[in-house]
């Protein structure tokens, strides 16, 4: 057992450093409203004294200890503070190594509980030794060896402490992700109209050399923003690494700020396939997870999920899975579609678009025929998108606990992976219209990290729902 314990010293000295650009900030300020009414020369005693006085006490009251049962924090000057955090409520430890701390072996540590339900880490140690995460580590492990309770299936175990299974993410694919991530995609397409809109056209007197000019101007800010976009993905998932360490799954990332993530196998939720439009295009696909408890480390979480594959063949998904993570025993998705080739449910899926676009393009038509297009193009996307979505809903039950939901967005596919124990309620809904049609919609209340998130099929038939609710209360779906 470890005794009580400072933080290292480089954590009083960053104090500091941000402390004196905070205090440098507000006299800045304040010489440039109030320097003929304030003496600012003596603001820096006034200001700068107690606060290092502070900021030396609190290092001095702040102690951590690392036991074999537990970790704790006491912090506070006049008010005393502790916190202990048992292994057995550990959900994950997450690492951050600045390029600053890289040459003392130093880190930032923050571990998660299952309470948290914000981004902020349950136990924050700003600077600490890596010998002291590793001792936490062990600890952990010690705790968790044989308690594992992970919800899937999971009839191939494994006690083996040697993994080779090793996820590389080489710079092709780093590049193939910024290319296709939507945001870029987006943001590419804001900028252009937003410049389009801007530009005035009609005052221009050499059109034609003015039209080339502009096109340069905008293909050159499209590129920028795309650069932009491949340098930050580059910097976040610079030799990438994940690798199995006994019972914990590491993530290893970034170029200037190093960061390591670690997480409990037997803390996984739900699993994620998320295929954009552009990704199905190459067949790639990105595969997330969730985990009890807060998911902190915001630089490598999407919609409070987990990226565990940036980037991966749609195929090889389910496979590097398993050889990673044996216990879960996935099956590759068999997806029942319940809805393809369905005629009424494409016009359900994009009624609402169909109606509104078609009588904005139908009005245009008469006052502005020019921008009767607009809505005109929207519609017919929405037509196709409605087909795209009725034919790639699908449900799949692998087991008497497992099943994979299929949806279609956007002209991607989100395949989502959940366990009958995560489902907090089951929730079937109708109209009076889809009643009369045998047709409802079932939503899965997913318990979902710290929170809840909604799994939801539209415009299925009653027999359908009937095997969902079936499966749900644990009978017999044959």
């Amino acid at each position: 057992m470890s005794k009580p314990e400072h933080l290292h010293p480089f954590a009083l000295i960053i104090n500091l450093i941000n402390t004196f650009l905070l205090i440098f900030s507000i006299v800045t300020f304040l010489l440039t409203f109030f320097s003929n009414k304030l003496p600012i020369t003596k603001f820096w005693g006034l200001l700068l004294i107690p606060v290092i006085i502070y900021a030396v006490l609190e290092y001095a009251f702040t102690t951590y200890q690392i036991t074999e049962k537990s970790i704790s924090l006491k912090s506070g000057i006049f008010f005393k503070k502790e916190k202990i955090i048992p292994y057995s409520r550990i959900q994950a430890v997450h690492q951050r190594q600045p390029f600053l701390y890289q040459p003392f072996n130093l880190t930032h540590v923050g571990i998660d509980t299952a309470n948290k339900g914000d981004q902020k880490a349950e136990i924050d140690l700003p600077v600490i030794k890596k010998s002291r995460v590793e001792l936490i580590e062990k600890y952990r492990l010690q705790y968790n060896t044989n308690t594992e309770t992970n919800d899937f299936d999971s009839s191939t175990k494994t006690n083996s402490d040697d993994y080779n299974n090793i996820f590389d993410l080489s710079i092709k694919k780093v590049m193939l992700f910024a290319l296709t991530d939507i945001s870029t995609i987006f943001s590419s397409i804001i900028i252009l109209l937003a410049f389009t809109n801007i530009i005035p056209f009609n005052s221009i007197k050499n059109f034609n050399y003015s039209i080339i000019s502009i096109s340069i101007i905008l293909i050159t800010f499209a590129l920028i923003v795309v650069f932009i976009s491949i340098g930050k993905t580059f910097f976040k998932f610079f030799d990438y690494k994940l690798y199995r360490d006994k019972n914990n799954l590491i993530i290893e990332t970034g170029l200037f700020q190093r960061k390591t993530q670690t997480i409990p196998v037997d803390k996984i939720q739900n699993i994620y396939l998320e295929t954009n439009f552009a990704r199905k295009l190459i067949h790639q696909t990105s595969l997330k997870l969730t985990i009890a408890g807060s998911q902190s480390d915001k630089d490598n979480v999407s919609n409070g999920k987990i990226i565990l594959f940036p980037l991966i063949h749609s195929k090889d998904a389910i496979n590097q899975l398993n050889r990673l993570i044996p216990e879960l025993n996935i099956s590759q998705p068999g997806i029942k579609l319940i809805t393809k080739h369905d005629l009424h449910a494409i016009w359900l899926f994009g009624r609402w678009s169909f109606l509104s676009f078609g009588l904005i393009s139908i009005g245009l038509l008469f006052y502005a025929p020019v921008f009767s297009i607009i809505p005109l193009i929207i519609l017919i996307i929405s037509f196709f998108n409605a087909i795209y979505n009725t034919n790639h809903q699908g449900i799949q039950i692998q087991s008497i606990n497992n099943v994979v939901v299929q949806k279609g967005f956007c002209f991607g596919t989100n395949v989502i992976f959940f366990s009958r124990k995560r489902i907090k309620d089951l929730d079937n809904d109708t109209t009076l219209w889809l009643y009369k049609r045998n047709r409802g919609h079932i939503t899965f209340n997913l318990l979902n990290g710290s929170s809840n998130s909604e799994v939801k099929l539209r415009f299925i038939k009653k027999n359908a729902m009937q095997k969902i609710d079936d499966f749900y209360q644990n009978k017999s779906t044959n």
